[in-house]
């Protein structure tokens, strides 16, 4: 499978991927969702005036796109197509298409950022392992004697951590893959919670909202 990726990324360039803003007086604060992480991640690491930023299912490494920023480079953490396979509905899992972090050259230095931060990852990301790379960062941060960072994880839950009472997608084009792809989980693992698997979302997006 071909995929045809831009030649390169800069900081700044925020027209590429899904952001949210919010302006408070400490500063500014971002929320990204999946392939936007890494960038919020790297805004927030490079850029002045960043006092928070939300990484929902993100990467804690630049992914697909080398990164630019003034002299600094980052390169990608490329995909590996040929290891997509088809579920019993047709769409495909793609989950582990993105290569192990064995590169450090990809990872974000966020431990150089001074805001805070906060990762949410689902358990059940059928993307890619939105938790792994969640824990990458936690741990970098860890290694480098900062505490500026605290995470929700949720069981059970797919890559789209929609806000409170969104309907249920069980399949969407993949931006990359060009091909419908399954976020996770199906919906007869959604029943397990019974009517409440928004409502118990909740918590989390009164965070990020305040």
């Amino acid at each position: 499978m071909e995929v045809v990726l831009p030649k390169c990324l800069k900081v700044g360039a925020l027209f590429a991927v899904p952001f949210s803003f919010k302006v408070c007086d400490s500063g500014l604060g971002l929320l990204s969702l999946f392939k936007s992480g890494d960038l919020a991640l790297s805004i927030a690491t490079f850029l002045p005036g960043i006092a928070a930023t939300v990484c929902v299912n993100g990467c804690n490494a630049n992914t697909m796109i080398p990164l630019h920023y003034k002299g600094t480079v980052i390169p990608p953490l490329m995909l590996d197509t040929k290891r997509v396979f088809a579920t019993k509905s047709g769409a495909l899992n793609v989950k582990y298409v993105i290569n192990d972090l064995i590169n450090q050259a990809t990872l974000i230095p966020n431990e150089r950022a001074n805001g805070r931060f906060l990762f949410v990852a689902a358990e059940d990301d059928q993307n890619w392992d939105s938790c792994y790379f969640a824990d990458q960062a936690m741990q970098q941060l860890k290694r480098h004697g900062k505490d500026n960072y605290e995470s929700v994880f949720y069981p059970g839950a797919g890559h789209y951590l929609e806000t409170p009472y969104m309907p249920f997608c069980p399949s969407s084009i993949h931006g990359v893959i060009g091909k419908p792809v399954s976020p996770g989980p199906t919906q007869k693992q959604r029943t397990t919670f019974g009517g409440g698997f928004r409502s118990y979302l909740e918590p989390t997006w009164q965070t990020i909202a305040t």
